[in-house]
C-alpha cells in the first residue's frame, strides 16, 4: 500500500526501533495525522497486506516491521525537496510472483 502521509503506526517503528527493526535514516520527525483512522487495524483484519510505504517526510527514509506489516517511508528522487543528500534517491521493490515476502531497500543517488 502506498500513501503520501504516514500513519501513526509509523511512530511505533521510529520509537521501538530494535524490536522493529529499524534500518535506514530518520532525520525529520514523523508527521502524522493527531487522530488514528484506523487504517492500519483494517490492513491487519484483511490479512493480505505486507507493506505500507509513504512518502510525506522527504528527510526519513526509514523501515521496519510492526504487527507482520512492514511500514516504511522513500526518501526523495528531486534536487527540489529537499536538501539532505544522504536521502536523495528512490525506494526499490523486489516482489516475486505468488510470493508472500517482497525485499525493499534504498537506491541512493
Amino acid at each position: 500500500m502506498f500513501l503520501h502521509i504516514p500513519l501513526r503506526e509509523h511512530l511505533l517503528i521510529m520509537n521501538n526501533r530494535e524490536a522493529c527493526d529499524f534500518t535506514g535514516n530518520q532525520l525529520g520527525a514523523e508527521e502524522c495525522p493527531p487522530l488514528n483512522s484506523g487504517l492500519f487495524s483494517a490492513c491487519l483484519q484483511r490479512g493480505d497486506v505486507k507493506g505500507i510505504f509513504c512518502g510525506h517526510v522527504h528527510l526519513n527514509d526509514f523501515c521496519g516491521k510492526y504487527c507482520g506489516i512492514m511500514l516504511g517511508h522513500d526518501g526523495y528522487m528531486s534536487y527540489h525537496a529537499c536538501h539532505e543528500k544522504r536521502t536523495r534517491g528512490g525506494r526499490v521493490f523486489e516482489i516475486a510472483a505468488g510470493e508472500s515476502e517482497f525485499v525493499t531497500y534504498m537506491s541512493y543517488v
